[in-house]
């Protein structure tokens, strides 16, 4: 049933319904629920998009559409924000008026010659007090556009070179570990985790050429797990035989032990063949094997909160859920701390590689070349930082300080050590 003439309007105007969207040739109506709903006269070509969508539903869910179905199923795929980058850049290019790009950026709308008729009163009045915001701002000198300061621009492409030069290092590494000796059980499973490490960069190398925020910290997470095992083996290569049966559970020559009640003893792993028990140890012990202090403090706090974005918990809920909004994904990470993780936790790495007792001298020095490029990148970043008077949290604070130091290189005594199994 459509409002009647002397009703608020159901754009949220103010004013009687017959004076604002009725004169307007825009209908609201009030379903069987009570709620308010605008009636859109649909476009040409309207009819074939809502049967496409309708074939792609049954498709991906084996059954039609429902009322809770969002129309548009690719919008999983992409969220809001890498839309809006993705409209910007596309608007950019092909030379739209700035301030239009502003209006779209507040109000989500894009108004044309076609869709104009659909817009609200409200709607126009969001509109036009955007562009005169923009207009406003430019006059004063303050593009509003241009939210990402310069520095951090700066700081994002260089990132994106050191990654993709940390690929090629580690890349390099790994092919000629390939043709080396054959290698003890500790270094087999140190070349594993900077296999992984290497992946990794690649995948790092592209999140940074699209401004990637949340999803560079789970990488991020990841190559610091790879970080503390590498490290570890390094002070205690015989652990080296529990890491290395822990990431062979799904061959079938390792499984878990039977606990004590008949479950499963997610804390022992036992041998098919030999019957030989390993002790599983968590990534927190590993990090605590470090010569440096400062890596397990890094864990309890960079650790725990990257973590975040890959688990959450009652700690951490109002990243994904409001009362008023439900569960969402999460938003956006501030860019300047990921920047900062991120250049560290590669500085890390390089550390690492160049105090592996399996590195020939020419690695060693290669790594070290990288980790003081990082270095230099990461402190300009910093003056860049402090300039702009951005604050950096706790955490990044810390593993800033850690990246002033290096790991001790490997005793020949160490060098000489290894473990009694080979692959």
């Amino acid at each position: 049933m459509e409002l009647e003439d002397d009703e608020d309007c159901g754009c949220g105007s103010g004013l009687a319904y017959s004076n604002c969207c009725k004169s307007e040739h825009l209908k609201f109506l009030r379903n069987d629920r009570g709620q308010l709903v605008k009636q859109v006269i649909p476009l040409e070509g309207f009819s074939d998009i809502v049967l496409e969508q309708e074939a792609y539903i049954k498709r991906v869910f084996g059954r039609k559409p429902r009322g809770s179905d969002r129309f548009v199923l690719d919008q999983y795929l992409v969220r809001q924000s890498e839309f809006s980058r993705g409209f910007e850049e596309a608007a950019r290019i092909a030379d739209i008026n700035p301030a239009l790009v502003y209006g779209y950026r507040k109000t989500g709308l894009i108004p044309t010659e076609r869709n104009s008729h659909l817009l609200t009163t409200t709607d126009w009045w969001e509109w036009e007090e955007a562009i005169e915001e923009y207009k406003a701002a430019l006059e004063s000198g303050i593009d509003l556009l241009q939210d990402t300061a310069p520095s951090v621009l700066e700081a994002l492409r260089a990132l994106a070179e050191l990654a993709h030069d940390s690929c090629i290092h580690f890349g390099s590494y790994l092919t000629r570990v390939r043709r080396a000796r054959r290698m003890q059980v500790h270094e087999f499973v140190q070349t594993a985790a900077l296999t992984r490490v290497h992946e990794l960069a690649i995948s790092l190398y592209n999140l940074l050429k699209e401004e990637g925020r949340e999803e560079t910290f789970i990488v991020i997470r990841a190559i610091l797990e790879c970080y503390h095992i590498i490290v570890c083996l390094e002070q205690i290569p015989e652990q080296a035989l529990a890491l290395f049966a822990r990431y062979s559970l799904g061959n079938g020559d390792y499984r878990y032990a039977v606990g004590e009640r008949g479950g499963i003893d997610r804390r022992t792993i036992v041998s098919e063949r030999t019957g030989e028990k390993f002790k599983v140890r968590s990534t927190r012990w590993m990090a605590a094997q470090s010569p440096l202090s400062v890596d397990l403090e890094i864990y309890d706090s960079i650790y725990e909160s990257l973590s975040q974005h890959v688990h959450f918990d009652l700690s951490n809920m109002e990243r994904y859920f409001s009362f008023e909004e439900g569960f969402q994904i999460p938003p956006e990470t501030d860019l300047v701390q990921a920047l900062v993780v991120s250049f560290c936790v590669l500085k890390m790495m390089c550390d690492a590689v160049a105090a592996m007792t399996s590195a020939i001298g020419e690695v060693r020095r290669d790594a070290t070349f990288l980790g003081k490029r990082i270095r230099v990148a990461l402190n300009d970043f910093l003056k860049e930082v402090q300039k702009d008077g951005a604050l950096l949290t706790p955490a990044a604070q810390l593993i800033v300080r850690r990246v002033s130091q290096t790991l001790p290189q490997p005793s020949i005594r160490r060098r000489a050590k290894s473990c009694a199994s080979t692959t």
